[in-house]
């Protein structure tokens, strides 16, 4: 809670959708390493404690978790780099389907954006009396970057050839 307070929390959340319609994801969480060293451990404990949590998860139970630095605006961040977490193949077919849009065949993507912020909105006014757009204007930033099998189109976020980035 003190990191999403702070703003010192960095979320980049990738994921690559094949022309099978099946995807990979991946996931970067980074913080401010003088807030880690703030928690009593050093950065690098915190980091393994973060790992250890996310790993006791039935989620995460089959997830690589590796720890990531990175050099940002001059501060130093630390955090870990999440692949291979569980999501089931009902979910994906959730997410992904196959469509006809202006007569093309096209694989669509669909992300419930609306019902992630209503969630997040939910827990962070729980825990704290904050929303996303307040986290935001602290400087939390969250980042999802779609890599699709062909060139994409979108009804948010950038579209740059295949990838689309959604702040």
């Amino acid at each position: 809670t003190v990191f999403l307070l702070t703003g010192c929390m960095k979320m980049k959340i990738n994921f690559e959708v094949n022309a099978d319609k099946s995807a990979t994801g991946s996931m970067d969480l980074l913080f401010e390493e003088s807030l880690l060293s703030m928690s009593g451990t050093s950065a690098d404990e915190a980091i393994e404690d973060l790992k250890n949590e996310m790993l006791s998860s039935e989620d995460m139970k089959d997830a690589k978790i590796t720890t990531i630095e990175e050099s940002i605006d001059g501060k130093d961040w630390a955090g870990v780099h999440i692949e291979g977490a569980d999501m089931t193949s009902s979910e994906m077919q959730a997410m992904i389907s196959e469509e006809t849009i202006d007569g093309e065949e096209c694989i669509v993507f669909r992300m419930p954006l609306d019902d992630f912020k209503n969630e997040m909105d939910a827990q962070l006014s729980d825990a704290a009396g904050y929303s996303v757009d307040k986290m935001k204007a602290l400087g939390l930033e969250m980042v999802i970057n779609v890599k699709m099998p062909g060139n994409a189109k979108s009804n948010m976020g950038t579209v740059d050839g295949q990838n689309v980035t959604i702040d």
